[in-house]
């Protein structure tokens, strides 16, 4: 487990703001690919990356607005600004963004509701959130991992935290969770290895990747096995 823990990390910084860190599985290349999606077609004025690791998205959030700060409990980027948790952000100003990104975070914290209170308070009116969570998802980032979600409990929150809802929607499905566990273990034991990591690196690419996404497109129309789900809501104006 240690061996694939690290060449996963070297992995990320070998590949660095390259695609290539994308096609790492299906699950974070369908993740990327909507994001990015959703981003081009959201972002605007400033904007907040909540969770941002090592802001792998900010290039493509710079490409839409010319304001981009990111938070994140650990300074894991040099250029990080805030440093918070998110359920307790008072470093952020209140109303201070008109756009905020937030990816795989709600399940890593005890109290999802509160975070999502604290997203709205960032936000000024009319200020929109991209989130995204996991319905079908191994156990990871112990032992902060605390929830998966429907979408029915996350548009639930999101409306009792006075957001309204303008997009929700499932992404990918069982094949690319089971792709996921495959990449992983691919990727993790041969990474180190020279030439063999890019042969792994290739097949991985166009069988396990793109396979899985192609399968799932194909498999499960009712989406009762989803991967994830993203949302799209903003804040109402107060009256």
């Amino acid at each position: 487990m240690k061996l694939i823990k690290n060449n996963r990390r070297k992995f990320v910084v070998d590949s660095g703001d390259s695609l290539q860190r994308f096609y790492f599985s299906p699950s974070v290349y369908n993740r990327y690919m909507t994001s990015k999606k959703l981003i081009m077609k959201y972002c605007k004025g400033n904007a907040l990356d909540i969770g941002c690791g090592d802001m792998s998205y900010r290039k493509f959030i710079l490409g839409t607005t010319d304001n981009y700060d990111g938070l994140d409990i650990n300074k894991r980027s040099p250029d990080i600004k805030y440093l918070a948790d998110i359920q307790n952000m008072p470093v952020v100003p209140s109303g201070k963004y008109d756009f905020a990104l937030c990816l795989e975070i709600l399940e890593h914290v005890p109290e999802p509701s509160k975070a999502i209170n604290e997203i709205y308070r960032v936000l000024n009116n009319n200020g929109i959130v991209v989130i995204s969570v996991p319905h079908l998802s191994r156990m990871h980032e112990l032992p902060h991992d605390y929830y998966r979600f429907t979408r029915f409990g996350l548009k639930f929150m999101l409306e009792n935290a006075g957001f309204k809802i303008l997009e929700l929607f499932p992404r990918s499905g069982l094949f690319s969770f089971l792709g996921h566990q495959i990449s992983t273990i691919l990727i993790g034991l041969t990474w180190h290895i020279p030439i063999i990591n890019k042969i792994i690196f290739f097949l991985n690419k166009w069988i396990i990747v793109k396979g899985c996404l192609l399968l799932d497109n194909y498999t499960d129309k009712n989406n009762y096995f989803p991967l994830r789900h993203f949302c799209v809501a903003q804040k109402i104006k107060s009256i």
